[in-house]
C-alpha cells in the first residue's frame, strides 16, 4: 500500500511537470505568433519591443517566484547590491 501511494505521488508529480513544460512551450508559441502579427502590422522594431516587454515581464515574475520559494524554505534573500558585494568580496 505504501509503495502504491508513493508511485501514485510520483506519477502526479511527473504529470504536473509535463503540463508545466507544455504550458510554457504553448505560451512561447502564442507569443511568437502574436509577435509575427505585430511585426506585419507595425514593423520589426515594434515586434522586437513587444517581445522584449513580454520576456522581461516573464523573467521578473519568475525571479519573484524564486524569491518567494526561498523565503518559504527559510533562506535569506539578498537584493542585487548585497548579491554583488558578496560575489565581489
Amino acid at each position: 500500500m505504501v509503495q502504491r501511494l508513493s508511485y501514485t505521488r510520483c506519477l502526479i508529480t511527473a504529470a504536473h511537470l509535463i503540463m508545466k513544460n507544455f504550458y510554457r512551450t504553448f505560451l512561447f508559441g502564442i507569443v511568437m505568433v502574436l509577435s509575427t502579427v505585430v511585426g506585419w502590422i507595425k514593423g520589426t522594431e515594434a515586434k522586437q519591443k513587444w517581445v522584449y516587454k513580454w520576456k522581461t515581464g516573464y523573467d521578473e515574475k519568475r525571479q519573484l517566484a524564486k524569491k518567494r520559494m526561498a523565503l518559504r524554505k527559510g533562506q535569506v534573500v539578498l537584493d542585487d547590491v548585497e548579491w554583488a558585494a558578496y560575489h565581489n568580496g
